[in-house]
């Protein structure tokens, strides 16, 4: 379980790019369009009788938070050096963003338990996890186009994950809409 914010179209389009681009290159996992997100923060598994309370926790951090905006930086191969493990399209770290995270982390730690807190965690879209050792330069990774130079932050929502056998599914559970 985790909060996210959504993509608009025109950069989830951008984002899929990049596996047209790429499509050649063996030992990848693209995660599909329908899964492209910016995690604020993950919650990790919890008990159902738990959602209602991380529902009304969650909305008065992000109920009560102003709408804002983030900028995508670059498409970058993140991971150890020598072995990369996957693709993000990398936001730049806004105080914003952070500040936002760590409120639903002090939020929601009496309820999940969770003692592992990023104070300042990287915006990013994960679009593909890679499988075995790829180059870092085996992949053609784009700029981002003047359209799409930022990301306007009005709604969280959050999501539960659902393993199956064709992969993860996400299911939104409640959209938190933010303020002015």
């Amino acid at each position: 379980m985790f909060t996210a914010i959504l993509l608009p179209p025109d950069l989830i389009e951008v984002v899929a790019s990049v596996k047209i681009l790429n499509r050649s290159v063996a030992n990848v996992k693209w995660v599909p369009s329908q899964n492209y997100h910016i995690t604020q923060y993950f919650i990790g598994h919890v008990y159902p009788a738990s959602i209602p309370e991380i529902i009304n926790v969650s909305e008065k951090v992000l109920g009560d938070s102003d709408k804002f905006r983030i900028y995508p930086a670059q498409f970058s191969v993140e991971g150890v050096r020598k072995k990369p493990s996957m693709i993000w399209l990398r936001f730049r770290q806004e105080k914003i963003f952070s500040a936002l995270h760590n409120a639903l982390h002090e939020a929601l730690e009496p309820i999940t338990k969770l003692d592992k807190k990023f104070s300042d965690p990287i915006p990013h879209v994960t679009v593909a996890r890679l499988r075995k050792s790829n180059a870092k330069d085996e992949f053609i990774l784009p700029d981002i186009p003047a359209s799409v130079k930022e990301l306007a932050v009005t709604a969280h929502e959050l999501w539960q994950s659902d393993s199956t056998e064709s992969g993860v599914q996400y299911k939104c559970l409640h959209k938190f809409d933010a303020s002015v």
